[in-house]
């Protein structure tokens, strides 16, 4: 029986943060799809010299958005004033598609909850990686995201941890 990969569509901070530790490759383990919005490639390319856009581009499974869409429904979606346009890209896009949405940004995650997406951040995108048997350790990952300045919420360092078994 094949495994059902999902279709994703990410915001610009696990991109960031999973190129920053070389393991960009787990949006094609992970995913059948990656949708890359416009607005999130507008983020990823206005830094000179950025690492992302190369490694991106490389993914077999990314789809990039070219132009921003106007997404059927986007408009009466209830967005906080605090969201970036990357993030509100990935959660319309989601919600349009059935995808899941990748963000680490609180503010989005619960926004997306709230409209029934299914949201998986970095962190659980290694979860899943380990459980898959594609991350060998979540806690040096970890430790070079917060290194290159990553920041995470405080006490779910440690429950990412103890729940792939390296807690302590």
């Amino acid at each position: 029986m094949a495994i059902v990969r999902p279709v994703a569509v990410t915001n610009t901070s696990p991109i960031i943060a999973l190129v920053g530790v070389g393991r960009l490759d787990l949006f094609g383990v992970l995913f059948e799809r990656v949708i890359v919005p416009f607005e999130v490639w507008s983020e990823l390319t206005d830094k000179s010299n950025a690492a992302e856009p190369p490694r991106v581009v490389e993914l077999p499974n990314a789809y990039f958005l070219p132009a921003p869409l106007m997404v059927p429904g986007q408009d009466v979606l209830d967005f906080p004033a605090g969201l970036h346009a990357g993030e509100r890209a990935a959660i319309s896009l989601a919600k349009a598609h059935g995808a899941w949405a990748l963000l680490d940004d609180g503010e989005a995650r619960r926004t997306a909850t709230r409209l029934g997406l299914f949201v998986k951040g970095t962190l659980g995108i290694l979860i899943q990686g380990k459980r898959a048997g594609a991350v060998a350790a979540v806690r040096p990952l970890v430790e070079a995201m917060i290194a290159n300045g990553c920041r995470f919420a405080p006490g779910l360092v440690e429950e990412v941890l103890r729940a792939v078994g390296e807690g302590g």
